[in-house]
């Protein structure tokens, strides 16, 4: 397995917007600008834009190093840490486990579908945007609430999901040569396994699912 100069690049640029979107999210919450949730959240949407560059790495391998190393680093950054002073005020907002469970999301798409990079936007983008979104507009506009299998949900946040999910597939649409059939079905396969995952795990189900699904209902259809 050889390194080139673009995957050093590449690991090296990733890594550095990933680190200073981690400082800038904790420094937010630390000093109560947002709320320890709302900057888990940001992180949570910004973090997804990686997927934009996982396609120009040499091999899945390479690629798959950048998420396996988040999930290493997550962990000891997470409520589950066994050291104390690692702990983020970021990542206590969330689930105990569902900042692990991100880049364990992660590391399965590339790895599995690193050849075809638009099923790793249909099954990332729910997670990182419409997920995301959910939460944000969800929280600020519920519209009206109701209970889902994981806790509390909203339209406005299940509203929020669909949208933002098939906005985002659309303008990536023409990187990652997407029609415009799996960018409406994944929104809608998005949601409703978001609805119905356990809390904290809907980082792995939904984009695990979506993309599994999609591609099922794709091949059933045609």
């Amino acid at each position: 397995m050889l390194f080139t100069i673009t995957d050093i690049w590449l690991f090296l640029g990733i890594n550095i917007y990933v680190v200073f979107l981690i400082a800038i999210t904790e420094i937010l919450a630390k000093k109560s600008i947002v709320s320890d949730e709302t900057s888990r959240k940001f992180l949570h949407i910004l973090v997804g834009l990686v997927v934009l560059f996982l396609p120009y790495f040499s091999n899945k391998y390479i690629a798959s190093i950048i998420p396996a190393l988040y999930i290493i680093g997550n962990y000891f950054m997470s409520p589950v840490s066994p050291i104390e002073k690692l702990k983020m005020n970021t990542f206590e907002a969330g689930h105990a486990y569902g900042t692990i469970l991100y880049p364990i999301s992660l590391l399965v798409l590339t790895y599995f579908f690193f050849d075809y990079p638009a099923l790793i936007a249909i099954g990332f983008f729910p997670l990182c945007f419409g997920d995301g979104m959910a939460a944000l507009i969800g929280t600020k506009w519920p519209i009206k609430e109701f209970k889902g299998i994981g806790g509390t949900k909203s339209i406005g946040g299940s509203l929020a999901f669909v949208v933002s999910t098939f906005v985002s597939l659309l303008l990536v649409s023409a990187i990652f040569d997407l029609t415009i059939l799996p960018i409406i079905i994944a929104p809608l396969v998005g949601i409703l396994l978001e609805l119905i995952s356990i809390k904290g795990w809907d980082n792995l189900i939904i984009p695990i699912g979506t993309v599994m699904i999609t591609t099922l209902l794709m091949g059933i259809m045609f």
